[in-house]
């Protein structure tokens, strides 16, 4: 267990809640990482107390700003795909989203596991990696369990 996941179980006085806020737009993809996502938290004692579904990664910020607002959610998760496109906008979009959820952490001091796969994911590599990370849970290294 992580440093990280220590000190954050240390200064929550109970079971910690957390929120799950995921993109539908690569709906399978993102519904085997939810799945995962549950059987972490469960592994680590926390309660899924919001699982929110929203189209895409340009809305998670402000998804997670809402639910990070809320006094019974002391962290979150954020799940997703971000693709290629025929233009750079997953690169654009991907560090935008990035820059933001990392402000969140910092402007509520509760942590955000960070699963979104890409920018510049290609449609193929998607299953394959989703299958990889699910099979080794190379993913709860990235952030997403790190409550």
């Amino acid at each position: 267990m992580s440093v990280f996941l220590n000190e954050f179980k240390m200064n929550t006085p109970s079971i910690p809640n957390i929120a799950i806020v995921l993109g539908s737009f690569h709906k399978k993809e993102a519904d085997e990482m939810l799945d995962e996502a549950r059987k972490t938290a469960a592994e680590h004692h926390l309660t899924i107390v919001e699982e929110v579904w929203i189209h895409g990664s340009i809305e998670k910020p402000l998804t997670l700003k809402r639910l990070l607002m809320r006094d019974d959610i002391d962290g979150a998760a954020a799940l997703g795909i971000i693709e290629r496109g025929a233009i750079k906008h997953g690169l654009v979009m991907g560090e935008v989203v990035y820059d933001a959820i990392i402000r969140l952490q910092l402007e509520f001091m509760k942590p955000i596991g960070l699963g979104i796969l890409g920018p510049e994911i290609l449609p193929e590599q998607m299953s394959r990696v989703c299958g990889h990370m699910l099979e080794k849970r190379s993913w709860r290294s990235q952030g997403c369990s790190k409550f």
